[in-house]
């Protein structure tokens, strides 16, 4: 599967991720790595037969949390990232109601 190939059918008439959303795509949007840089994972991915941030992470350009990152927002999911203060008190509220108190 290629970058532009990761439509992934849920239902006949419907798909999880579309085509306009790929993670390289995502991943430039949000400043992480540049569209030169793009082309050398593109390159990476395509000679290792390996995934779009597996081969970005190989190439140094992105830490496996960046990768985390675009596809929690590819797939329209919740991504908490690390924080120095620790959890938020709504997270902790969310998950564990007697330790919020």
């Amino acid at each position: 599967m290629t970058v532009h190939e990761n439509v992934l059918p849920m239902e006949p008439h419907r798909a999880l991720v579309r085509t306009d959303r790929c993670i390289g795509a995502l991943l430039v949007e949000e400043g992480k790595i540049t569209a030169r840089e793009v082309e050398r994972v593109l390159e990476r991915q395509r000679n290792e037969k390996v995934r779009f941030g597996e081969a970005a992470v190989r190439l140094g350009y992105i830490s496996e949390d960046d990768v985390r990152f675009a596809l929690a927002k590819q797939y329209d999911l919740p991504h908490f990232t690390p924080s120095s203060e620790g959890p938020s008190r709504e997270l902790v509220a969310a998950f564990a109601q007697d330790l919020a108190t």
